[in-house]
């Protein structure tokens, strides 16, 4: 018999998330709140981007900084044109990224397990090089900068 695959469990938190946005799903088109869950619905991408950059510092190319500038345009205009944000709005748009980064985080957790957990004192091997060589390189330019005016120096001397 074939070993079973290891499933890793979903947190309580994550089954709750998940439990209140279906519920919302099923809630809101039956509660005359379709337009608030839709304009939920599009800014979740819109969301997404931003957590994307502030807690992973990821960066879009120009033609994504496009996209995403049309689309941030495109959904304030609906939000403008509606007036209908509201919390159903805010739940919908905010209650998958934190299931996301849950998820991305487990990812890094089984690949990497000492790397997984940022700040606890160890560097991954690429960022302590990355480090190192800022170091070497604040070093270089102070070295140069005393060369620079050493050479200043005897050049005024010399005339």
């Amino acid at each position: 018999m074939p070993p079973l695959p290891s499933v890793a469990p979903v947190p309580a938190p994550d089954l709750l998330r998940v439990g209140v946005q279906w519920a919302l799903f099923v809630w809101a088109p039956l509660s005359g709140k379709v337009i608030d869950l839709s304009l939920g619905y599009f800014l979740l991408p819109l969301a997404m981007v931003l957590v994307g950059r502030v807690f992973y510092g990821e960066r879009l190319r120009p033609l994504q900084k496009l996209s995403v500038a049309m689309a941030l345009l495109g959904v304030v205009h609906e939000l403008w044109m509606t007036q209908a944000f509201s919390w159903v709005t805010l739940l919908a748009a905010l209650g998958y990224p934190p299931y996301f980064m849950l998820r991305r985080w487990m990812r890094e957790l089984t690949a990497a397990p000492t790397a997984a957990f940022p700040g606890n004192g160890q560097m991954r091997a690429d960022l302590a090089e990355i480090a190192a060589l800022k170091k070497e390189v604040a070093r270089l330019r102070a070295e140069r900068d005393i060369l620079k005016k050493a050479a200043a120096f005897f050049a005024r001397e010399a005339t």
